[in-house]
C-alpha cells in the first residue's frame, strides 16, 4: 500500500507493470509518493538522476489503484 495525498493505493500486481520498475515503488510502501509522483523529488540523489513529472495517463492510473481514503 502506498499514500498518495489523503488516498489509499493497493499495487497488488502493478508493481511489476511500472514503467520505472518495482524498487521506486517498494522503496516507499506505506509513505505518501506525492512528492515523487507530481515531480522535483527522485529517491537518488544525483546529477544523472532527474525528477520524473508524470502524465494525465499515469494519473488515470493511479485513479485505479484507490482502495481507500485517510480522513483526519
Amino acid at each position: 500500500m502506498l499514500i498518495f495525498d489523503n488516498l489509499v493505493l493497493n499495487l497488488a500486481g502493478y508493481e511489476k507493470l511500472h514503467p520505472g520498475g518495482k524498487f521506486v515503488l517498494k522503496q516507499n510502501l506505506g509513505r505518501d509518493i506525492s512528492k515523487f509522483f507530481n515531480g522535483g523529488y527522485t529517491l537518488v540523489q544525483s546529477a544523472e538522476v532527474r525528477p520524473h513529472h508524470h502524465s494525465a495517463h499515469a494519473l488515470g492510473i493511479l485513479k485505479g489503484l484507490i482502495v481507500g481514503v485517510l480522513s483526519n
